[in-house]
Formats: C-alpha cells, structure tokens, sequence
C-alpha cells in the first residue's frame, strides 16, 4: 500500500507507524521541514533521517525537491516547490520524475475536488432560504481554504 498525503500528514510519529505497518507513503513535507541529506543519489533525490528528539530510532527517508508550475483553469499560473518525503528509498525502482508526476496527480485531484465543491460565505447559511437553522459559523459549507482552488466565475 503507498499513502500519498499533504504536508498535514507529515509528522515524524505518524510517518514511523505508517512505516511500522509495511506501508509506503509519499508526503509533501511542510515548509518547516528541511531534513539534512546524508546521501545525494544520481537522480536529484537524497537521503535523510527525520525524527531527531522524538523517535527513538531515526526513520531513513528520501527526499524529492521540485518546483511544478501548472495553469489552472481560470488561467492562473502557479509555481510551486515542492519537498516530498518518502520512505521508497531505491531511485532507480521508483525514480524522483515518477514520484514526483504521482504526487502531481493526487494534488490535482484535491484541486479538482475542491473547486467543484459547493462553497459558502461563513456570513451567510447554506440552508434553503424558508430555513433559519443554520447560522454564521454553523454552515454546512466551509469557505475555500486555498485560493488558487476556488471555482472560477463567470462574468
């Protein structure tokens, strides 16, 4: 099994069980992460050691650095860098620009999903208007959380 997950998902304890479990997984790491490389391999890629002061036994992991630019659908071009972490350690069984093109697919996907959701001003209720129930604050709609993921409107 491979986890592709978000830079929430990138803590050291929640890696190490991921890892314990036999699975694999492929995270971008958070900004804060910058794991010292222990080893540069011949496709870009290196590899590190994460869980200083908090595993008792520090978790190997390869890191990918990448700078992706795409075009949204509004026509927004976006440049982004890209740090993924992972526990598939053999470049040449699972080369960077391969790993690198799955996490691409799994981030296009939430931006998909994301701005095809129904979306709503916390100022206002998602409710049908015969409806008072739901409140500032209460909606069942969340507003969007990234802006380059929001719908893009018509004139």
């Amino acid at each position: 099994m491979l986890l592709l997950a978000d830079a929430a998902f990138d803590g050291n304890e929640f890696l190490h069980a991921v890892h314990q479990s036999g699975a694999r997984f492929l995270v971008r790491s958070g900004a804060r992460r910058v794991p010292t490389s222990a080893e540069h391999l011949g496709d870009g890629s290196s590899i590190a050691r994460i869980g200083y002061g908090v595993l008792r036994v520090l978790l190997p992991v390869r890191v990918i650095e990448a700078t992706l630019t795409v075009t949204l659908v509004d026509g927004t071009v976006r440049t982004e860098r890209w740090r993924l972490i992972t526990n598939l350690l053999d470049p040449v069984k699972y080369p960077a620009t391969e790993l690198v093109d799955l996490y691409h697919r799994r981030w296009q996907a939430e931006t998909a999903y994301l701005s095809n959701r129904p979306r709503c001003s916390t100022a206002v209720s998602c409710a049908p208007a015969a409806s008072t129930a739901l409140t500032r604050g209460s909606t069942p709609c969340s507003p969007p959380t990234r802006p380059w993921s929001a719908p893009a409107t018509t004139p």
